[in-house]
């Protein structure tokens, strides 16, 4: 049987470069309330730590708030409460 392990190891300063902005991972989120908007969405980890969504939706936004967690394929989940909807100012 033939060996097929790389001879070089991987370097141990391996430099930790930080995302940029627009590039950041995204999760699931569940959305529940809202009149207009889908019941799911992707939506970054830094929405998801701020609490609050604003989710373009035809002439205007829908608002959620962080509600709670809830258990899908044994990943949590994000659930975001629908608050409010603004319309885009003309």
């Amino acid at each position: 049987m033939t060996d097929i392990t790389p001879d070089h190891q991987p370097a141990d300063d391996v430099i930790d470069i930080p995302e940029q902005a627009g590039t950041e991972s995204l999760v699931p989120a569940e959305l529940r309330g809202s009149p207009f908007a889908a019941p799911g969405v992707m939506v970054t980890r830094a929405e998801v730590a701020d609490g609050r969504l604003k989710i373009p939706c035809a002439n205007g936004y829908d608002h959620f708030e962080f509600d709670s967690y809830v258990t899908r394929n044994g990943e949590l989940i994000p659930v975001f409460a629908w608050t409010d909807r603004t319309r885009v100012a003309e």
